[in-house]
């Protein structure tokens, strides 16, 4: 039986003329680890010129889940899209 629990994040794209955006809400953490990694695989596609990764909205992200968001970078970085991590100021 599958479970009904909702993830504690949400991620959305948002295209623009200057390239795409994955944007994320919520908090981020490893024990969704499997959620977040076929999110983000699901919309990288299709490819963007550029495809930044949106953090601004994140309450909480842990080390476990930043390193996937970061082997999503080196992953579109290796197929020549430039790719930015951003986090609020």
């Amino acid at each position: 039986m599958g479970s009904t629990t909702k993830a504690a994040f949400e991620v959305s794209r948002a295209d623009g003329e200057d390239g795409s955006a994955l944007r994320f809400l919520g908090r981020i953490q490893f024990t969704e680890a499997a959620a977040l990694w076929a999110d983000v695989r699901a919309l990288a596609v299709p490819p963007a010129t550029r495809l930044d990764l949106d953090l601004t909205q994140v309450e909480v992200v842990d080390g476990g889940s930043m390193a996937l968001l970061i082997q999503l970078r080196c992953e579109l970085a290796s197929t020549g899209v430039p790719s930015e991590i951003l986090v609020p100021e």
